[in-house]
C-alpha cells in the first residue's frame, strides 16, 4: 500500500493470487495459499462512511449550544444539509435524543471484569455492594 490508498478487498485478493477453487490438485495438494490470503486480508483496509449517528455524535455538543441559543431542529436540518450533510429534521431530532439519552444512562466498572458498562446490567447482587463501597462501607 502506497500514500493514502485504501485496498479494496477485491483489489487485495485479486493481486498475486493464484487460482482458488477449493479442491484439491491432481497432486493432491490444495491451491490456496493461505499465508499469501492472510497477507492480503492484513493489508484491506474496509471502506466506511461515519454513519449520521456518528456525525451528529460528534457535533452533538456545539448542536446542543445552537438549541439553546434559539435555533429550531429544521434550521439547524437545512444549515448541516447546504454544507454536505444531508439530514432530514426529524432524524436530526431523533439522533440528539437518543445521544441524550446516552449521556443520562450511568456507566460502571463490572465487578467481574472490569469492563465499563450500563449500570442496569449489573445484577443486584452486585449493584448493592458497589452501593455500599461507594458511600465507604464495605461490604
Amino acid at each position: 500500500m502506497q500514500g493514502n490508498h485504501s485496498t479494496t478487498m477485491s483489489e487485495a485478493m485479486a493481486r498475486g493470487q493464484r487460482h482458488v477453487s477449493g479442491k484439491p490438485s491432481a497432486t493432491g495438494a490444495s491451491k490456496i495459499d493461505i499465508e499469501m490470503l492472510k497477507a492480503k486480508l492484513r493489508e484491506y483496509t474496509p471502506l466506511r462512511e461515519p454513519s449520521k449517528f456518528d456525525v451528529v455524535r460528534a457535533m452533538f455538543e456545539i448542536l446542543e449550544e445552537k438549541c439553546a441559543a434559539g435555533a429550531t431542529y429544521v434550521q439547524l436540518a437545512a444549515y448541516l444539509s447546504a454544507n454536505d450533510f444531508d439530514i432530514r429534521e426529524q432524524t436530526l431530532k431523533t439522533l440528539m435524543s437518543k445521544i441524550r439519552t446516552e449521556m443520562k444512562v450511568k456507566r460502571i466498572n463490572c465487578p467481574c471484569c472490569q469492563t465499563n458498562v450500563p449500570e442496569s446490567q449489573i445484577s443486584e447482587e452486585y449493584r448493592l455492594s458497589v452501593t455500599l463501597e461507594d458511600d465507604g462501607h464495605d461490604v
